[in-house]
């Protein structure tokens, strides 16, 4: 039974330990995707703010060109009207007005004339040519001031609806840059705002401008929801990483946060460590305790047949006494009596 004991608790300390090693990693996973999906969903939430303001500012701007025709605004007039819209917008590098031939016409923060520049072959300006009223490109570099950003843009058309040029406005991606600092657990997620063919919008760490990633493990996770968790290895630095998106309202765009799956599991693994010395010391100090128990159980047996030997012994001559005549006879007479034998 003491034996029995002593397999009976180390078994349940095992299994206890296991049970919690189990639980700590499923919470601490859990708790990781917790943080990772509250940092896509603070930043899909101010990516819409972003962009719900600049499409209201690129209509308005739309708006007014329309009523005074394009060519009105290629003028330092044009460039105070710019200017004087984009005032309560600190964020943004650059708006700018294109012809439909793709020549900048006019820009807010740039003289006038403007700097003979073409935009015909980038990305936005043939989405538009092609009939696209609005288009939020990819990060690039400015050609105008050199500097990272991403760009909304929209469509000016005639009356007749012919396409007449683009008003387009640029973000600088510091902006984002500081918004994913402020966001940012302690897990040190990076933060990525895929557009649906794969494009860089916005990203923390940044990555050269150009890149796209349309085969991202989150392009099928969005298609069937608008948010989640899972995991999944990273186009960017293949490596396995706890993924948690968010889509930005009805835009084109996703918000992923991300992280290391080993990063999250470092704590565990400590924890692991704190477990196993705990129950190290545990086995230390059952066995001491079985181990003593043990003897005294041998050490009571040992004197409990010394005693028994004693009883039946006589101390003089060591012979056996009378206790001892009398047992024999008893088991004697009672094996004679069973089976019918003489004594």
């Amino acid at each position: 039974p003491l034996l029995m004991m002593v397999v009976t608790a180390v078994i349940l300390l095992v299994v206890a330990a296991a049970s919690l090693v189990i639980e700590n990693r499923r919470h601490t996973l859990r708790e990781a995707g917790r943080e990772n999906l509250n940092v896509a969903r603070l930043v899909s939430f101010h990516t819409l703010y972003v962009l719900n303001t600049s499409r209201l500012l690129l209509e308005s701007i739309a708006d007014h060109v329309n009523a005074h025709g394009l060519a009105h605004f290629h003028s330092e007039e044009g460039k105070r009207f710019l200017l004087n819209r984009t005032q309560d917008y600190p964020d943004l590098q650059s708006m700018l007005l294109i012809d439909k031939n793709g020549q900048l016409l006019v820009g807010a923060t740039l003289p006038f004339p403007p700097p003979k520049v073409s935009y015909g072959d980038r990305d936005y300006f043939l989405a538009h040519a092609g009939g696209q009223d609005w288009v939020f490109g990819e990060q690039l570099l400015s050609r105008t001031q050199g500097r990272r950003g991403v760009t909304v843009s929209r469509t000016i058309r005639s009356e007749s609806g012919a396409f007449e040029g683009i008003v387009l406005l640029t973000i600088e991606s510091t902006h984002f840059d500081q918004m994913f600092q402020g966001v940012r657990g302690k897990g040190n997620e990076e933060i990525t705002i895929f557009r649906d063919d794969g494009a860089i919008f916005a990203r923390y760490p940044e990555i050269p401008v150009g890149r796209r990633f349309p085969h991202a493990s989150v392009f099928p996770k969005a298609r069937e929801s608008r948010s989640g968790v899972y995991e999944a290895t990273s186009v960017f630095d293949e490596r396995l990483r706890l993924v948690a998106f968010e889509r930005v309202g009805d835009f084109p765009l996703i918000v992923v946060s991300s992280q290391i799956r080993e990063e999250i599991l470092a704590s565990w693994w400590r924890f692991c460590l704190v477990v196993v010395f705990a129950l190290l010391i545990g086995f230390a100090w059952l066995g001491s305790a079985g181990r003593y128990a043990f003897r005294s159980v041998i050490q009571n047996e040992t004197l409990q047949l010394e005693l028994a030997r004693l009883a039946r012994t006589d101390s003089l001559t060591d012979l056996a006494n009378r206790r001892h005549f009398t047992e024999l006879v008893e088991k004697e007479l009672s094996r004679s009596q069973r089976y019918g034998g003489e004594l």
